[in-house]
């Protein structure tokens, strides 16, 4: 992005998108990502992706994913599920009769070590969008 007065800019994306390599295969739980969110806590980065098969036609099984990796290019990162939105959907919201639709991971790191991670959730039968909040520390993560 760049400024070119006040009243213009110029957006320009990457040609050589250095992260379609976090992309799976059609069918696996990260063929589509979208609103991630991201952060560098020491050495490494970490990237918070909705993702989902859509693929695999509806109901669409949607995730957070994780990947870490010591680049902000995610060149050899590890990738993994940190919240599955089926399994988990009785903690995430209790009251949900359908599949949840999960979007726009937002992570915030607590002075302890504790990950805040914000996202929106939607019960597919009711269709409206609501903020959760899922918390984890840094040592429980396994990817």
């Amino acid at each position: 992005i760049r400024g070119l007065s006040k009243w213009s800019i110029e957006v320009y994306r990457y040609e050589g998108n250095p992260l379609i390599h976090l992309n799976g295969s059609l069918g696996e739980w990260n063929e589509s990502l979208f609103c991630p969110g991201c952060l560098k806590v020491g050495e490494h980065y970490y990237l918070f992706p909705a993702a989902s098969a859509y693929s695999i036609g509806f109901p669409y099984r949607q995730y957070i994913g994780l990947m870490k990796s010591e680049s902000p290019y995610f060149k050899s990162a590890l990738k993994g599920i940190l919240i599955d939105g089926e399994k988990e959907r009785a903690s995430i919201m209790p009251s949900a009769k359908c599949q949840l639709a999960l979007d726009t991971p937002s992570p915030l790191l607590n002075d302890d070590g504790e990950i805040c991670l914000y996202y929106s959730v939607m019960d597919r039968d009711e269709g409206i969008w609501r903020v959760a909040l899922s918390k984890f520390h840094m040592a429980e993560i396994n990817i």
